[in-house]
């Protein structure tokens, strides 16, 4: 995901995918946030959000399906 939030031509910071994670409900929003952009891991996050990695792991695939479809016009 970092790669897509790059400088664009103009130099300006191109925030697409940021802007569609907020968007997310927030339990996806959450578990990609912390996933991307702050760089936990799994385990951390099971720890930090007090549920299992399974139900982790499933959120993330989940939030990634929802970003995908959403982000394949911009990009």
């Amino acid at each position: 995901m970092d790669e897509n939030i790059a400088n664009d031509e103009d130099g300006k910071s191109n925030n697409y995918v940021l802007d569609e994670v907020m968007k997310l409900p927030e339990k996806y929003r959450v578990v990609i946030y912390l996933f991307y952009f702050e760089g936990y891991k799994i385990s951390e996050l099971s720890k930090i959000l007090e549920t299992n990695e399974s139900t982790i792991k499933s959120q993330l695939v989940r939030a990634r399906e929802i970003l995908k479809e959403n982000l394949k016009e911009e990009f």
